[in-house]
Parts: C-alpha cells; structure tokens; sequence
C-alpha cells in the first residue's frame, strides 16, 4: 500500500515551489514534478511529510524517484514518532548523489530500529533512492520528507537548504510502504492505493540424459 494519497501531482504542505508535468518520468509520460528551492527559512524541503502508519513494529520504507535539474544532490528522512508520542524523535536520513547514483552520506537521530537507504539506476538521468527504519512499537505517524541539498555531506537534522530560489530537482513517484524494500511503483491520486501482491512463476525444463 502507497501511504501517499498524491504521489504524483503533490499538495499540502512544501516549502519549495512545485511545478508540474516538466518532465518525462520512468512512466514514459510527462508528468514528472520540478521542485526550485526557495528564499525563506526552511525552502528546499519538496511535497508534504506526514503519514499515518501502521502501528506496531512494522518496516517503513519510503522511495522516490529523482533526476538533476540544476541540483545535483537530496536528502530524504524517515521519522518515527515525530509526535514525540510517549518517547523521543527517531529518524533515518541518507544524502544522494544524482550524477553518479551513489549515497554520499547517511545518519540517524535518536534511536531508529534497523535503518536502511539504497539507490537505483532507472536511467536516462533517473534513479530510485530510498530510505527506511522499523518503527518503534505502538507509534502510528511516520513522517517522510524529501530536500533539495547544496553538497553531498549533510548533519543528521535540518540539512541546509540552497535557498537561491532557482535550484532544484526533478521528483516522481513519492512512495511510503510496508517493507524493506521498496516495491514497483503504486500511483495514487487522492487516497491511498494497495496492489495486489507480486508474484512470480517459472517454469523449468527437467531431464536427464
């Protein structure tokens, strides 16, 4: 399930200016979002961050899929108990290197249980980065956060923003599931999606000479 309601044409709250329908996705469509930076305090965090999770100790893991504007690098962050619900603020965050398709840098706040990051080449300038943790028993919000960052080392909160007003990211497909992986890409377009689950079947050829 996408815990997303709008993975593609983003609303609610963004700090950043975003754009849509500018550039060709990994769908083969136009409808990639550009997300340019801002002036003001806090301007480079692209598309909203609260989500509502499952309870209990289940992995989260949230993917996006990012290719350069101008920007060569994002940070994406995971957060358990943002709500600081009965104990502190938890989250795993990774910086990534949009050229070379490499993670140049990852931490963690608090105490997150197991975090995770990854990247995947989806060419034509496209890649996949992820980031994830298992949350912490009895906690249900889990925020989800994606910034536009100036260079590949970042501290492990509040990254600095570029805040020139003109500096961005091509983003598509904001993902938040169960899991320790992200799975194929789930589009939704007001409410959250489940997919059925994937398969695979093979068949092989058995003999004996």
């Amino acid at each position: 399930t996408n815990l997303y309601s709008n993975s593609e044409y983003i609303v609610g709250e963004s700090r950043s200016v975003i754009t849509y329908n500018q550039a060709v996705s990994p769908e083969g469509v136009k409808n990639a979002i550009l997300g340019l930076d801002t002036t003001t305090p806090g301007g480079s965090q692209v598309g909203p961050a609260i989500i509502t999770a499952p309870s209990g100790t289940s992995t989260m893991v949230f993917s996006i899929f990012a290719k350069k504007y101008n920007n060569r690098y994002i940070y994406l962050k995971i957060d358990d108990n943002p709500a600081n619900i009965g104990g502190t603020v938890n989250f795993s965050w990774a910086t990534f290197d949009l050229e070379d398709g490499v993670v140049t840098s990852e931490g963690t706040y608090g105490s997150p249980t197991n975090p995770f990051n990854g990247i995947e080449d989806y060419g034509n300038g496209w890649y996949r980065c992820w980031v994830g943790a298992t949350k912490k028993s009895g906690v249900t919000r889990t925020d989800a956060r994606v910034y536009l960052v100036a260079g590949p080392n970042n501290p492990n909160s509040n990254p600095p923003s570029p805040l020139t007003g003109v500096n961005g990211n091509y983003l598509y497909g904001y993902q938040c599931e169960e899991g320790s992986y992200p799975t194929s890409y789930i589009p939704t377009y007001g409410s959250t999606q489940t997919r059925a689950a994937e398969t695979t079947t093979s068949t092989f050829n058995s003999s004996s000479t």
